[in-house]
């Protein structure tokens, strides 16, 4: 996503891209939540009542990784800077 001719946010919906510490989409949710444990914030997802977002926020609050869920699986991710990282309909 550019907001003013800058890179704002990524969004990511292959399995071929994974983060630093290595989840990707296909992942099952509890793993990723395992995986960031104690910084992983798991909320209801907008759209799928089964869903969930499952968001990583930086220490300064300005940036954050958000994967999106059916609920079981890890369907997206997306990281950038905030509040762009929180829209709903993104750049896919």
């Amino acid at each position: 996503m550019l907001m003013r001719e800058k890179v704002v946010r990524i969004d990511v919906g292959k399995p071929a891209f994974r983060t630093i510490s290595g989840a990707r989409v296909g992942e099952t949710e509890e793993s990723v939540v395992k995986l960031y444990a104690g910084r992983a914030e798991v909320s209801g997802h907008q759209y799928d009542e089964n869903g969930h977002y499952v968001t990583l926020r930086s220490a300064d609050g300005k940036s954050a990784l958000v994967f999106e869920t059916d609920g079981k699986v890890v369907r997206s991710f997306r990281v950038g800077r905030a509040p762009e990282v929180f829209l709903v309909e993104g750049c896919m």
